[in-house]
């Protein structure tokens, strides 16, 4: 009787194994599938990452080439501006701004009434952060915004917009209306400005390969 009972517990334990074995290769299977990227998933993360890759290029070629420096407004000339279908109705400028977490960058906004204006801002993905106007800022169109980067509370002027950045570093395209007066649209270009601290730590643009349109960067962006 001993010996029929032994007989069965050696076999139902065999057969634990046995599953406890199949389960765990089942599992590893799964998980081996799972974390294989699809032609999709691939094609996802390029778009996602040539997106920042544009930002990035355009950082080294401002910063590395045109030398326009960091904190710096760049006022462009009446009728003319390097981007693709610029708006010639328009006087425009454009800045990179760095913060860090112990310094704001305070933007100035000249008061603008009668004509169409608005200040930009820019992440790392070229997505909107916020577009300062009378719209989006009825009760305050125009005065002091202060740029901090996000969760950071260095000190700013006194009814100072606060303005939120998701990183230390952000594009700002800024434009005025000519509407027939371009003499006066570029005097209020030239009105908005920074204020900036000293002491701000700026890290230099990202290398990354060279590349165009027509030669797009390969899996190297991975």
């Amino acid at each position: 009787m001993k010996k029929v009972l032994l007989i069965l517990v050696v076999g139902f334990l065999f057969i634990g194994c046995k599953k406890e074995n199949a389960t765990s290769t089942s599992t590893t299977s799964v998980n081996e599938q799972s974390s294989t990227p699809t032609d999709q998933d691939i094609i996802d993360a390029y778009t996602y990452l040539y997106a920042r890759y544009l930002v990035l290029q355009q950082e080294n070629h401002d910063i590395n080439i045109e030398k326009v420096g960091y904190n710096k407004i760049k006022y462009n000339p009446l009728g003319s501006a390097q981007f693709v279908n610029p708006n010639l109705d328009v006087a425009y400028l454009e800045a990179w701004i760095a913060v860090d977490k112990d310094h704001a960058v305070i933007l100035n906004v000249p008061k603008i009434e009668g004509r169409y204006y608005t200040a930009q801002l820019l992440d790392g993905w070229g997505q909107v952060i916020t577009n300062i106007n009378e719209r989006n800022y009825p009760k305050t169109p125009y005065g002091k915004f202060a740029l901090v980067l996000k969760g950071t509370n260095p000190a700013i002027p006194a009814g100072a917009v606060k303005i939120e950045l998701p990183s230390e570093k952000a594009k700002m395209l800024a434009r005025v209306e000519l509407k027939g007066t371009p003499a006066v649209a570029q005097k209020l270009q030239r009105q908005f400005t920074f204020d900036v601290p000293s002491g701000i730590k700026i890290a230099s643009p990202i290398k990354i390969p060279e590349f165009t349109p027509k030669a797009p960067i390969g899996g190297e962006i991975f």
